[in-house]
């Protein structure tokens, strides 16, 4: 139906409930997380508007990770990155990890520089965020460590396609092997591009998930459905205009 976002949820593999001790002290597997958010900053996102919603809808997940997975230095890290034809970092996980950082954080990326213009490659974006953010100790991220997962958040108008020889099928089995997942978030009307974004899909022991919204209008009107379906652990908002004026 028109104006409506379909949703496509894959629930694969196992959902891990277990506890590790460490130091003398019981930690919870679920609470620490490291998160990327992946922006496509390409000229077809068209307009400084646009990009407002795609930095928005970031602002508002990072606002619903609360509660045992609340944003601090032993539980959730974030970092922020967008994308053209290459990968831009904003945040690094090391920066907003004290107490009562998160409404900072959130304000940090609504106000983010970022223009729309240019390519861009989605392949290559999500190999290098994997790469070089969710691999790099030296700012935050523990990669390495059991106990932490690791979620990429893709906000974007593009096409998966293997022009830079990186196919989608190669990218996927590369997070599969960290035990890394993704959710897709997608801009537009294109059902070759959705197909292309399923491509993705595994059944290799990770939680999958697409989001698709046919425009802009639609995703500012209804991405609190988004809110509503995230992975377990995320606490649901009311409504698009609290995600909006939470900070």
């Amino acid at each position: 139906m028109a104006g409506r976002r379909l949703v496509f949820a894959f629930l694969i593999g196992v959902i891990y409930c277990q506890t590790i001790l460490i130091h003398g002290g019981e930690i919870d597997f679920e609470t620490a997380r490291d998160v990327v958010f992946l922006l496509d900053k390409s000229g077809s996102i068209g307009s400084t508007e646009n990009m407002q919603v795609v930095k928005d809808m970031a602002a508002a997940i990072v606002h619903v990770i609360c509660g045992a997975i609340e944003v601090s230095s032993d539980r959730t890290r974030v970092a922020v990155a967008s994308f053209d034809n290459a990968i831009h970092r904003h945040i690094e996980m090391n920066q907003y990890v004290r107490p009562g950082q998160k409404a900072k954080l959130e304000t940090a990326i609504k106000q983010l520089r970022v223009s729309p213009g240019g390519s861009s490659s989605l392949n290559v974006a999500l190999e290098n965020a994997r790469r070089l953010i969710l691999h790099d100790t030296t700012k935050g991220a523990r990669y390495g460590d059991p106990r932490v997962k690791r979620t990429t958040f893709v906000i974007t108008d593009g096409c998966a396609t293997s022009r830079s020889g990186l196919t989608p099928k190669q990218v996927r089995d590369n997070y599969v092997a960290d035990g890394s997942c993704i959710v897709f978030i997608y801009i537009g009307n294109h059902s070759i591009c959705k197909a292309s974004l399923e491509a993705f899909d595994t059944n290799c022991g990770c939680f999958q998930q697409f989001f698709f919204f046919t425009s802009f209008a639609d995703a500012r009107s209804n991405f609190v459905d988004i809110i509503n379906n995230l992975p377990e652990g995320f606490c649901a908002v009311p409504t698009w205009n609290d995600l909006l004026h939470a900070c």
